[in-house]
């Protein structure tokens, strides 16, 4: 693609990428659901998924640092993901969907981070605009909620069709990402100590655990809690939307707000918005307001996510930054939501999803303690 410029091809990247997180997440709970699965077991499957970024994630960051080829870890990452997308769909019976779904979490783990990583150093002067390049992918995740809810109550493996075919293109775009700039020296083993001894980098991944932890009961259950509730399917996706439309519009915004926020008052916005967010979901409100709340992910989500990622790149050595970031993922996307939906798997017989949600409200208010303690410029 010689005459499409860099950037282009950065924002078609994660528009597919992130589009199939769009696809896949927001409603996968409903479709396994419609598959025979209880709430308890929906919540071990989802678990796949932080399982993923945990392992996977963390181990591909380190290999791709230490070979200094992470164009190669990148591309085979993509290739799989696109195979086991396909699984899902064709694997006979509910074991072999299950399967498929845990090869696709293995797979597809490294992937954001590695081009986080590839973003920033594109970038180079002007990474500010990250988040204008990432919108992009928000934009088709909002498109992919809003295709996947207008057609799960006709096709209930909706989430798993289209999640498939953004994973072939987004296997296809990555072998077009600008490959001079995917390598960097190898890692050395002291240098990934000296990494995880930043005790500011450590104060960032234990909010990022608390803030995963929290957002886990939004990305893997807020469908279900809605159903649950009586809401339509269309509100649903209306929250989800609504949410991504401040999103997208935050993240167009990333440079002047870095610039008089920091990356350190973008990570307490964030947390201190999602206090009120899930709290208000948790309580006995009509699912309109409930929906309409969710528009606040927008902040408590891409507020972070601009924050965390610029603190991570400044903060890391240049032959560490994709294990910085797979870090970071590992954080908010692994260790979080894991620990949530193995704990959801016993919470859900004794309470009730509203109530989880609350759960959730109060290890916002525990991140915001935190947070709050951050240096204003580490």
């Amino acid at each position: 693609m010689p005459t499409v410029s860099v950037r282009t091809r950065l924002s078609i990247w994660y528009a597919l990428a992130i589009g199939g997180l769009g696809a896949l997440h927001p409603f996968l709970a409903m479709a396994l659901g419609k598959n025979g699965l209880s709430p308890e077991d929906t919540a071990a499957v989802l678990a796949l998924f932080p399982a993923g970024f945990l392992t996977a994630g963390l181990l591909w960051g380190w290999l791709a640092d230490a070979s200094g080829q992470s164009g190669r870890w990148m591309r085979a990452a993509a290739v799989i993901s696109a195979v086991f997308g396909l699984v899902t769909v064709f694997a006979p019976g509910l074991p072999g969907l299950v399967a498929g779904l845990a090869g696709l979490a293995l797979a597809r783990a490294p992937l954001i981070p590695l081009v986080d990583t590839l973003t920033m150093r594109t970038l180079g002067e002007d990474s500010g605009d990250y988040g204008r390049v990432r919108a992009w992918g928000s934009v088709a995740f909002a498109a992919a909620v809003f295709s996947v809810g207008a057609l799960i109550d006709h096709w209930p493996d909706a989430p798993l069709g289209i999640t498939a075919v953004l994973l072939a293109g987004t296997a296809a775009m990555t072998w077009a990402l600008p490959r001079a700039r995917l390598d960097a020296p190898r890692a050395t083993l002291t240098e990934l100590r000296a990494l995880i001894r930043d005790p500011t980098l450590r104060s960032v991944l234990q909010i990022a655990v608390l803030h995963g932890l929290a957002h886990a009961t939004y990305d893997f259950l807020f469908s279900l809690h809605m159903e649950r509730l009586g809401a339509p399917t269309w509100q649903t996706t209306a929250a989800f939307v609504a949410g991504l439309t401040v999103e997208v519009t935050l993240m167009a915004m990333a440079p002047a707000l870095l610039r008089r926020l920091g990356a350190t008052g973008m990570i307490r916005l964030a947390v201190f918005t999602a206090v009120p967010r899930f709290l208000l979901t948790g309580l006995a409100l009509p699912t309109a307001l409930i929906a309409a709340v969710q528009a606040l992910h927008g902040v408590s989500f891409g507020a972070f996510w601009l924050g965390a990622v610029a603190l991570i790149a400044a903060r890391s050595p240049h032959s560490l930054r994709n294990s910085g970031q797979a870090a970071l993922m590992a954080a908010s996307a692994g260790v979080g939501p894991l620990c949530m939906m193995l704990a959801a798997t016993w919470l859900l017989r004794v309470i009730t999803l509203p109530q989880l949600f609350l759960v959730a409200a109060g290890l916002s208010v525990i991140a915001a303690g935190l947070a709050w303690r951050l240096a204003r410029n580490p």
